[in-house]
């Protein structure tokens, strides 16, 4: 929040889980001065906060300016605990579900309300999962080409700090140009172990694979 001037926050691929038992809040966002923005895309936010103990929701705009100053899409909410709690707040108004909270905004039209099935919550391994909707659930933003570990944003790329590779499956990382087939969409991939959370060297073509897409 800016109180005088202007300040122009942009928070994106990010991963956020609040536990705390008594407080849902995740994301609040002020705009006292009437001029800040706020660019807030391809964020997870998870909230273990006990049934019926948050007031204000995972995402607050706390101000009827902060409602017209954020800009919030591709998101992907999560309440642990639902019962009684909220996924947003706006201006006061306290909205439980997220298709409750894109009736009544213009924001998060193509953001989702799910479990984003972690890896391990417990032990705050907060990669994605097979099952995860997360996976190439976001959208595509320039400059950020990389997730936390390294691995290549894919087009569209999933939500949150982590992109979501099959252990021991493929990686768009290392691709061999001599092998690519541009009319059957034919591609190479190497095999990449997720679990490593390191990059692999460049592969010699005995571990390289390929499978085809139907790109019609």
């Amino acid at each position: 929040d800016s109180s005088s001037g202007t300040a122009t926050v942009i928070v994106r691929f990010c991963t956020f889980v609040n536990t705390y038992a008594n407080n849902t809040q995740i994301m609040r966002f002020t705009n006292t001065s009437g001029l800040d923005t706020l660019n807030f895309r391809n964020n997870i936010l998870a909230s273990k906060c006990d049934a019926s103990m948050g007031t204000a929701g995972m995402l607050h705009c706390t101000t009827a300016a902060a409602l017209t100053g954020i800009t919030s899409d591709y998101n992907l909410f999560y309440l642990v605990n639902a019962t009684g709690n909220n996924t947003a707040t706006g201006n006061a108004v306290n909205y439980a579900t997220l298709a409750a909270w894109q009736a009544a905004t213009v924001h998060d039209d193509m953001s989702i309300e799910d479990n984003p099935d972690f890896t391990n919550l417990a032990t705050g391994d907060l990669h994605i999962s097979l099952t995860s909707m997360a996976a190439e659930g976001g959208v595509a933003i320039g400059g950020v080409t990389i997730d936390l570990d390294g691995l290549t944003r894919p087009d569209p790329p999933s939500i949150g700090a982590y992109e979501f590779i099959p252990e021991g499956f493929l990686s768009p990382d290392y691709v061999d140009p001599g092998m690519i087939d541009y009319d059957i969409g034919h591609y190479a991939f190497s095999t990449y172990e997720t679990s490593t959370g390191v990059a692999p060297a460049p592969p010699t073509t005995s571990n390289w694979f390929s499978f085809q897409e139907d790109v019609n």
